[in-house]
Formats: C-alpha cells, structure tokens, sequence
C-alpha cells in the first residue's frame, strides 16, 4: 500500500461493496485476496465485466479496411462472454436485453476473479439499493438483508453542482494533475 495506507483485514469477514464500476470490482477482488470468506456487490443496475481472455482475444482480432473489426468475430466474442457468465452463475448485465455491450455512463471492468468467485460461490450480485443498515446487515430497498461484517462504498461520480460556490473554480486542468489549487485536490 501507499505510506499513509490503513491496513485492513478481511480474513474470515463478509463484505458488502455498493456499486459495480471498476471501482467495486476491484474492491472486490482485493477483499478476497485479503481473505474475506464472501462479497456481495449490491448495485442499483450491473456493470459490465469481461473476462480476460474475450479481452484480450478483442485487441488481438484485425481490424479491416474501415478501421473496424468484423461482425461475425464480434458475435463469436460475445457469445464467449455470455457463456462466461452463464458457467459461473454470475447474472449478465441488463443493458445486454437491450443491445448495449454496458450501461450509460460505465466503463468494462477487466477480471476473471468477478466469474471464479461468482463460480465458487465467494461472491454474488444483487440488484438494489440500502433501505437500512443493522449492526450486522445491510437490508435493501427489496428487503432483502445482506449479513455483513464491512461495508465498502464504490459508488459512481456524481456532479456536484456546489463544487464552484465552494472552490471559486468551475474548471480543473489536466496541467496541473486534477488540482484546483496549491493542495486542493
């Protein structure tokens, strides 16, 4: 970790990880190589995620005269990936059903670990939102309660439209790495 870093340990421990970017399922990912016993990714809609090899196969494929690769290889990927999903058990991603490879305004993460936790039942996929927490659970807005013993927030980025009355600043540049100023970040 980074100097400054809390340690935390997982072992034995059941997680909760709100959200399903890149974010969560890297969380995801590092909780179980902690050695949390089980992770529960509870998301409002689910991410896409792709398998290693599907993306490695997509950067290899030629690209064709259009700077495109081919349909037919195309669908070849995708139904490689859906089998993917369907082996572990882990459920595919809504925008699927409607002809979108991921949901508006979200990445693809990239691991295997996503399907082989889901396969092994260490990890699993709801759809929700936090009704309300107990000392030990989370219960979702579909009442279902989640045993957990952490709880990660991996939400995604929202506008915040205060940020300019707050900073003076309606703009960051990318000089000066994402700061607004001398140590604001």
């Amino acid at each position: 970790g980074l100097k400054g870093d809390v340690e935390f340990s997982f072992n034995g421990l059941r997680a909760v990880i709100l959200g399903m970017g890149a974010f969560a399922t890297e969380n995801m990912r590092n909780a179980l190589e902690l050695k949390a016993k089980h992770v529960t990714i509870l998301c409002r809609r689910r991410g896409t995620v792709c398998p290693k090899p599907v993306d490695w196969c997509n950067y290899v494929r030629p690209l064709n005269a259009e700077n495109k690769r081919e349909v037919k290889g195309d669908q070849v990927m995708m139904a490689c990936w859906g089998a993917t999903y369907n082996a572990c058990g882990a459920p595919q991603p809504g925008c699927w059903k409607e002809g979108q490879v991921k949901p508006k305004g979200h990445g693809i993460s990239v691991t295997d670990l996503y399907f082989v936790a889901h396969h092994l039942k260490m990890a699993e996929t709801v759809l929700g939102e936090v009704d309300h927490m107990t000392t030990s659970a989370v219960v979702t807005d579909k009442g279902a309660t989640i045993e957990t013993d952490a709880l990660l927030k991996c939400i995604g980025f929202k506008e915040n439209h205060s940020s300019e009355a707050i900073t003076g600043k309606a703009r960051m540049s990318c000089v000066s790495a994402g700061m607004l100023a001398k140590d604001l970040w």
